[in-house]
């Protein structure tokens, strides 16, 4: 069995590129072959990505290679590329053709209490659900929440369709601090520690650490049945370790 996880949300700004990097970094940990798929020539991501432009239509063909190639390929769907992504994909049959080379899909959806965020989420959810296992991954990294995501209608909706949800554990203000001062983003940090303080490296990676273990809950939905057993070490994320 392998692995197509997809990041899709169509807000802005929601953890999309952040959570790639951790599953990317969860993968690894397990010694997987891996694919990072971007949806967009505009998408910039610290990690080696191919392209499969949704806006385009890529070639149907392309992202099955990659899946036949690849024990877990993961897809971060830009930003308003969701829904070209998902008429494709459909409009192909892809569902079909990967479920004839044996590959589980998984949605990975990043909420917050921001309510255009909670909206796509639902839509991205409702068109998924018929053929992907759906995770809910509610991301603490903005400041910016209107609304409260708890006792939300977006809540009872994914309920109703039985995904399973994560909260990820808060940055501290003093690590985002740091991240904004130098320029970078919250992917760019997880993957480019050597920028960032020594004491800020080890709560980043801490945190990392932390956040996976919660993600690891749905171990099955992200890794393949025959990988699952591994020995590798819990603080080892991207070749980095809590020992500094």
């Amino acid at each position: 069995m392998k692995k197509l996880i997809l990041i899709a949300n169509d807000a802005d700004a929601c953890g999309k590129t952040t959570l790639t990097a951790l599953l990317s970094g969860l993968v690894q940990r397990k010694n997987l072959t891996q694919t990072v798929v971007v949806t967009s020539p505009l998408q910039e991501l610290p990690l080696d990505t191919v392209l499969l432009d949704a806006e385009d239509g890529f070639n149907p063909a392309d992202l099955v290679d990659l899946v036949d190639h690849s024990q877990v390929v993961i897809a971060d769907v830009h930003t308003g590329g969701a829904e070209d992504f998902e008429k494709h994909f459909f409009r192909h049959r892809l569902d079909e053709a990967l479920d004839e080379i044996e590959c589980g899909v998984t949605i990975v959806i990043p909420v917050c209490g921001d309510a255009a965020v909670l909206h796509q989420a639902q839509e991205r959810a409702r068109i998924w659900n018929k053929c992907a296992e759906v995770v809910i991954v509610r991301m603490p990294l903005l400041a910016d929440e209107p609304m409260d995501y708890k006792g939300s209608a977006a809540e009872r909706y994914f309920h109703q369709l039985g995904a399973l949800e994560f909260t990820l554990p808060s940055v501290s203000d003093t690590v985002l601090d740091e991240i904004d001062a130098l320029d970078l983003d919250m992917p760019l940090a997880l993957t480019q520690r050597q920028h960032l303080a020594r004491f800020v490296r080890h709560e980043l990676l801490a945190w990392e650490v932390n956040a996976c273990e919660i993600l690891r809950q749905a171990d099955e939905l992200f890794i393949p049945d025959n990988s699952r057993a591994s020995d590798t070490r819990d603080d080892a994320i991207f070749g980095k370790s809590l020992a500094f």
